[in-house]
């Protein structure tokens, strides 16, 4: 009997904990998706999951059930006997309950633990419609789906979701249904209701998927809105402690608690589609923080000299960089092909030039229309497709971009 691969098991739905993925991918093929069923000019609807202690709601019967016929029966054996009979007790001040039994949950903190709840939810992608595009990272679960008609697509989404809900109940999982999120897709969308499972959840202008607001528009002002409150609040505590460190050590700041927030994603909403005031906003903010680092209060130095004595690319070409990053980071491992193709030649539909990375232009009424600027602009000039060289690392990259850069400027 032939058994099915460890990657068939997880599903190709499944981001969180595998190599080569991440929440980043997880958010670029969600937004694609959504951008891809604008193109094809019908309404579209995204909805997510919040479920409750996750991770400690994994049945080990239930595991052996799902997995008998998958997996080896002494490995099954094995990975049996590390999720039972596990025992716990809480300690306070040197005081110790009685030791209890656990008859659930999967152990959290090692290495073994997320991978057995990956293939425990795993599942879940065949319980739902095969035309519902489910994205997942971990346990945060996000569907797509698309109609012409809103009715219809209302109706499918009720369907979807109690069927989404009742696979995830089947294997001891707990949804909050108040916490679920949907948001409409397409031109000007009408708000709707949905019923799910006796709660009537409404329709929002934006969801929040794994730390990125994704507006009904795809103009991310929202994202950018939320980025701007939580940066400002920490420069203002960095210029507080300016003064007592090296131009070295502000910089190591910065780039830990202001650009890892700035840029978190950023290949996901930093695109050329993005609106030219919300753009501007995030310059502010990336020139603000290194204008502290340079000391420069006043704004007598330009940005290009703030760039190259702080030695940080400037938003646009920081975006670049991180999206051919995470190309070369997914080819290498060869684990999403379909994320590489998509990202090297763009094969959306045959209106798309090669080259041109799809992103939905706001400003425009056409759904989906092609950006015209290379959204992988120089970021990937250096390299000539098919890619033969497994070898190619973010050093070699960095290399090729700062010669493009230089080239094109």
């Amino acid at each position: 009997m032939n058994l099915p691969t460890f990657d068939e098991l997880l599903g190709d739905h499944q981001h969180g904990f595998r190599a080569g993925r991440s929440t980043t991918t997880c958010l670029l093929n969600l937004k694609d998706t959504i951008c891809e069923l604008l193109d094809s000019k019908t309404g579209v609807i995204a909805y997510s999951l919040d479920l409750s202690a996750a991770f400690d709601m994994l049945r080990p019967d239930t595991f052996k059930d799902l997995m008998k016929g998958k997996i080896p029966d002494d490995l099954l054996g094995i990975l049996g006997e590390f999720l039972c009979d596990r025992k716990f007790y809480v300690e306070i001040n040197g005081k110790k309950s009685n030791v209890k039994s656990i008859d659930r949950g999967c152990p959290q903190g090692s290495v073994l633990g997320p991978v057995l709840f990956n293939l425990y939810t795993g599942i879940i992608a065949r319980k739902i419609p095969p035309d519902a595009v489910l994205t997942s990272y971990a346990d945060d679960s996000y569907v797509v789906l698309q109609d012409k008609n809103q009715e219809s697509l209302a109706m499918k989404a009720e369907g979807c979701l109690s069927a989404h809900i009742e696979a995830l109940e089947e294997i001891g999982m707990k949804v909050n249904e108040e916490k679920t999120e949907i948001v409409l897709f397409g031109k000007k969308p009408q708000n709707i209701t949905l019923n799910v499972k006796g709660t009537a959840v409404e329709s929002k202008e934006a969801i929040k998927a794994l730390g990125i607001v994704i507006d009904k528009g795809l103009t991310w002002n929202h994202h950018v809105t939320a980025l701007k409150k939580r940066v400002v609040k920490i420069i203002g505590g960095i210029r507080v402690i300016r003064k007592k460190l090296t131009k070295r050590e502000a910089i190591t700041v910065v780039t830990a608690q202001v650009f890892s927030l700035l840029y978190y994603a950023c290949c996901v909403w930093l695109t050329p589609a993005i609106n030219k005031k919300t753009l501007k906003t995030v310059e502010s903010l990336h020139f603000k923080t290194l204008r502290l680092v340079l000391k420069d209060y006043k704004n007598r130095i330009s940005r290009e000299n703030v760039s190259l004595e702080t030695q940080r690319l400037p938003p646009d070409k920081w975006s670049k960089f991180a999206l051919a990053s995470l190309f070369i980071n997914c080819y290498n491992f060869d684990q999403y092909s379909s994320l590489v193709r998509r990202l090297s030649c763009n094969f959306y539909s045959k209106r798309r030039k090669p080259g041109f990375l799809y992103a939905y232009d706001s400003a425009k009424t056409k759904m989906g229309k092609q950006v015209t600027k290379n959204w992988i602009g120089n970021a990937l000039s250096c390299l000539v497709f098919p890619w033969s060289d497994r070898s190619l690392s973010k050093d070699a990259i960095r290399i090729a971009l700062k010669k493009s850069y230089s080239d094109s400027e």
